[in-house]
């Protein structure tokens, strides 16, 4: 399978895509993966169930606002191969919050019960589209979803819902509540290659 990256933009936040672009090219230099950039003035939830198709093969979803700082690339590669397993809904790559049950076919990895209070999360993750529409509500912000998607995923068992027990990107949320955070602005102001 294919495995794109991608990074869905609100276009009244358009102007992050150069910041994300500089430190995602600077963590992240030999990605893999094409990076595909939606940038539309839709709500997000919408944008996102436009976009996406049944067959399309599975990506890893990046917000605009997360500030790449480094990469465990052997991390990132355990996790694209679990998610082209069958089976595999989805692979959070940071763990916010820790998966709680294991995984036989690879340690660095466990299961996140459905049953939990927060096994949706747009933390950074690798997604099979058609389990990412199906928590997905016309209208709805990242932060909405995340609260109400809950709901609609609790209990799922069609798909294993994976995560890393330790963070394959390390990033900085430049946002909070729509708003810069000031510690890092002030990150990427002061940044040094």
């Amino acid at each position: 399978m294919a495995i794109n990256v991608l990074v869905p933009v609100w276009r009244k936040q358009a102007w992050l895509v150069p910041i994300f672009w500089k430190h995602f090219v600077l963590a992240w230099p030999d990605c893999p993966y094409p990076v595909i950039t939606l940038i539309s003035d839709k709500p997000w939830a919408t944008q996102m169930m436009e976009y996406l198709q049944p067959n399309q093969p599975p990506f890893l979803l990046l917000l605009s606002d997360y500030i790449l700082q480094s990469v465990d690339r052997r991390l990132m590669q355990k996790a694209a191969e679990a998610i082209e397993r069958n089976g595999v809904g989805f692979v959070r790559v940071e763990p916010v919050p820790p998966p709680t049950l294991p995984w036989s076919y690879d340690k660095d990895l466990g299961r996140i019960n459905p049953r939990e209070k927060y096994v949706v999360s747009l933390q950074p993750a690798f997604w099979k589209a058609g389990l990412l529409k199906s928590v997905l509500m016309p209208g709805e912000t990242p932060w909405q979803i995340e609260q109400r998607g809950n709901k609609r995923l609790y209990g799922y068992t069609e798909h294993n819902l994976l995560g890393t027990k330790k963070p394959a990107l390390k990033f900085l949320n430049y946002l909070h509540r729509g708003e810069p955070e000031p510690d890092a602005v002030r990150w990427v102001k002061e940044f040094k290659q």
